[in-house]
């Protein structure tokens, strides 16, 4: 997958390293005067004096590439009980701290259950996350829809919950799994999906 920090880099080697993208800078001395006569008519010298420009070019192409390219940095699944999303402050006024993290759930009123855990390398316009799931023993992916109230910087970690009755099982994880992050139009900005689920 092509990330924000390798086209970065090839745009950054363009500026710095003339090599990178002109086979005959290699070679600066390379130029046959002897059939030219006059090294400023040659081509090559021609291409030389050219590079600068050809860089801006290359950039220009590059630089949208670099910023509109996003990923997925991690997923995990991870079981936690209600007792981890605990804080002090919560047993004075009754309101649970997220902190640094965004927390969604399928079923408000729980929250012990099995999470789904990511961070995003840009920030996105999102509609909303959408989880597909297959349970032990169940045929078909369950669909659940996690909406988010705000927008989502890519500095914090998104912790997806399935959580409620069904999911209160520590030894009954999701078998598999397929993420989705949805803009605004209803299409897939990001894609990712644990080990076992397969090619779609």
């Amino acid at each position: 997958m092509v990330t924000r920090t390798s086209v970065a880099q090839r745009v950054g080697a363009i500026f710095t390293d003339r090599s990178a993208i002109d086979p005959y800078l290699k070679c600066p001395f390379r130029f046959n005067t002897e059939t030219s006569g006059n090294i400023d008519s040659h081509p090559d010298f021609f291409l030389f004096n050219k590079m600068p420009l050809l860089r801006a070019i290359v950039a220009a192409i590059l630089l949208p590439a670099c910023l509109s390219v996003g990923s997925i940095e991690y997923l995990e699944q991870k079981f936690y009980p209600e007792e981890s999303f605990a804080r002090i402050s919560e047993y004075f006024d009754g309101i649970e701290v997220p902190g640094n993290r965004i927390i969604l759930r399928s079923d408000s009123n729980a929250r012990t259950g099995h999470y789904i855990t990511f961070q995003m390398s840009s920030t996105f316009t999102i509609d909303h996350f959408k989880l597909e799931v297959f349970e032990f023993g169940v045929k078909d992916p369950t669909e659940y829809i996690f909406k988010p109230d705000s927008s989502i910087p890519s500095s914090k970690p998104i912790y997806l919950g399935l959580t409620g009755e069904k999911w209160a099982d520590k030894y009954q994880p999701p078998v598999a799994y397929k993420l989705s992050v949805i803009g605004p139009d209803r299409k897939a900005l990001l894609t990712a999906t644990s080990f076992l689920w397969g090619d779609d």
